[in-house]
């Protein structure tokens, strides 16, 4: 045989063999990076399926693991596919995911973060809160279970190409008790071929993600969750007086991979949350005095409602609990009204009536 076809029939050997690696693999930090978190879901979710030498001794456990072997596979500018497989069986699958939920937060004692890009507003598309474009606001009750669309690109700056996205939501704990994203017939998972995962952390922060199976990029705009959060019903030493409070839910290191599994460059957007006591006088009086009485009957109601004011009435609005405006009449400086809420759904409603001296709020009920 030639010289230069053994040298080639070698080196192809060679090539078709694992290059031995000198390493060691923590469970859970897919991406090698120190600290295992939703990014890393990123990682195994694009790694989904693929198989690779098996580690001899493996384990769970978040432990310096030998690997003997590099994978045929890396990830782009990032580590091998040998960090993806958790469990070390030589198969990337849904139970390394469970590695990232064991072992959440741990780190291995050097911690770099995850590499993300801030977009341009008008150019890149945006995860925001509320409504489709960021810097949105809601005015709520205290005590009320609010449900916030998770939108993630527009019309006009659609999503184009996404593998998978991670990025967390910050919030004050003094305010929110607690919060919960429902991903189901959002636009990315709405197939079920997704891995979705999110964790509540203390100190008011939830991180999430969401990840195709395998190299399975999707595009498309509009919800991909709906964020549910508790607001404390009992907030009467943080409200200013009788007016409200405000508070802000922010998305911070929104990390987008294509189907290459580069970094995505995304608008992250937040919305401020106006919180009020529906049983006191809401916004600033123009002078001193007391909030003007107001009554309303019947109260539970099935048709007509009388509502009497000892102030000239300007408006008066119906909300929904969730702070959504449901109806609104003119009320033309008059001190007694008449409204019909026979087509209002039955539940609790919050009536607010405008004075000269500001608003006035009282709950509904409707049978």
């Amino acid at each position: 045989m030639h010289f230069k076809s053994v040298k080639c029939l070698i080196l192809c050997c060679l090539l078709a063999v694992p290059v031995w690696l000198q390493a060691q693999i923590y469970p859970g930090d897919a991406n090698n990076n120190g600290r295992v978190n939703n990014a890393d879901v990123l990682y195994i979710g694009y790694a989904y399926g693929t198989v690779g030498p098996a580690r001899i001794n493996p384990s769970g456990e978040f432990t310096p693991q030998d690997a003997a072997f590099f994978w045929s596979q890396s990830f782009p500018g990032g580590p091998n596919y040998a960090y993806a497989d958790a469990n070390g069986n030589g198969l990337v699958e849904v139970s390394d995911l469970f590695a990232v939920n064991n072992n959440y937060g741990l780190e291995t004692g050097s911690f770099f973060p995850e590499q993300y890009i801030i977009g341009l507003p008008g150019i890149h598309p945006a995860l925001s809160l509320g409504i489709e474009n960021p810097a949105g606001s809601l005015s709520v009750p205290q005590g009320t279970v609010l449900q916030i669309p998770v939108f993630f690109g527009s019309d006009q700056l659609p999503v184009e190409g996404i593998n998978g996205l991670a990025f967390s939501l910050n919030y004050d704990p003094d305010i929110i008790a607690g919060a919960f994203i429902d991903f189901s017939g959002g636009w990315m998972s709405q197939d079920n071929q997704a891995f979705i995962y999110q964790r509540l952390l203390p100190g008011g922060k939830l991180e999430a993600a969401v990840t195709r199976f395998g190299e399975d990029p999707v595009s498309g705009d509009g919800i991909i969750g709906v964020l549910s959060i508790v607001v404390e019903d009992n907030l009467i030493d943080l409200l200013n007086g009788p007016d409200s409070l405000h508070t802000v839910i922010e998305l911070e290191d929104v990390i987008g991979r294509d189907s290459l599994f580069h970094v995505m460059p995304l608008i992250n957007g937040g919305i401020n949350i106006s919180i009020f006591n529906p049983d006191k006088f809401v916004g600033l009086p123009a002078g001193p005095g007391k909030e003007p009485a107001l009554n309303v009957f019947p109260n539970p109601a099935t048709g007509r409602i009388w509502v009497q004011s000892s102030a000239l009435m300007l408006r008066a609005d119906i909300f929904h609990s969730s702070g959504q405006l449901y109806a609104e009449w003119p009320v033309d400086r008059t001190k007694q009204v008449s409204i019909d809420v026979a087509d209002l759904p039955p539940g609790v409603w919050l009536l607010r009536v405008e004075t000269p001296l500001g608003w006035i709020t009282r709950k509904l009920m409707k049978l």
